[in-house]
């Protein structure tokens, strides 16, 4: 009988082989710039054929602030400080669970997000990371303060760290398609991609880690669900 990571691994020979050289890296010391990226990523298009997206509006906020003498990229005081309409002109009006009484701007979701991280004491990826690693238990407070502003949930808050160089899965559309079409079913798409990653490490030449290993994945299913070069 053919094993779930078995007919996965079948369905990884659709991926091209250069997607897994294709993640351009995350945000790892910029915590500010994860953070947005992470909510504003929720329901959106990442990137399109002609540079539009989530994903070149990051890059352009992130590069706007570089010369800034207050550039608040690593610095969620900084960040609170500078207020959620600068945030929204750039990255656009989208808002967290849209219709809904609870309605609002991502934005504000990013600072509500932001200021629970600060009430921990962390202020830079570097604070993140130390108050990650110091305890087991913190990995579940980072969680808690993530996912406290309504809207805001765990397979984000995985992409917030992924963004931070912390492996991980972001089981999002994407990577629940390719596992529904693989298996039938999406349950569990987290936990069968590591597998999978776990069982493609062992083939001559595999060397992508998890989080290129999902990126490559995401590229895949994004492309096939969304072929259109003219958007």
């Amino acid at each position: 009988m053919t094993t779930d990571t078995e007919k996965l691994l079948q369905s990884l020979e659709l991926v091209p082989k250069d997607n897994f050289t294709k993640y351009g890296g995350g945000w790892e010391g910029r915590i500010s710039v994860a953070l947005i990226d992470a909510v504003f990523s929720m329901g959106a298009r990442y990137e399109t054929a002609n540079g539009k997206g989530v994903g070149p509006r990051v890059v352009a906020l992130s590069n706007g602030w570089m010369d800034n003498e207050t550039d608040p990229s690593n610095n969620l005081v900084r960040l609170l400080e500078l207020g959620e309409e600068p945030i929204r002109a750039v990255m656009g009006e989208g808002k967290v669970v849209p219709g809904h009484n609870d309605e609002r701007f991502k934005s504000i979701a990013v600072l509500e997000a932001a200021q629970n991280f600060v009430d921990l004491g962390i202020v830079s990826a570097e604070d993140l990371e130390a108050f990650r690693t110091s305890s087991e238990d913190n990995g579940n407070k980072l969680m808690s303060a993530y996912t406290g502003p309504v809207g805001l949930g765990k397979v984000t808050f995985e992409y917030f760290l992924m963004l931070l160089g912390v492996p991980g899965v972001k089981a999002d559309r994407m990577i629940n398609r390719f596992v529904e079409r693989s298996l039938g079913t999406d349950k569990g798409a987290r936990e069968q991609i590591i597998a999978a990653h776990e069982e493609w490490l062992k083939q001559d030449g595999n060397t992508a880690s998890l989080i290129e290993f999902e990126h490559a994945i995401w590229r895949y299913e994004s492309e096939r669900i969304h072929p259109n070069t003219e958007e």
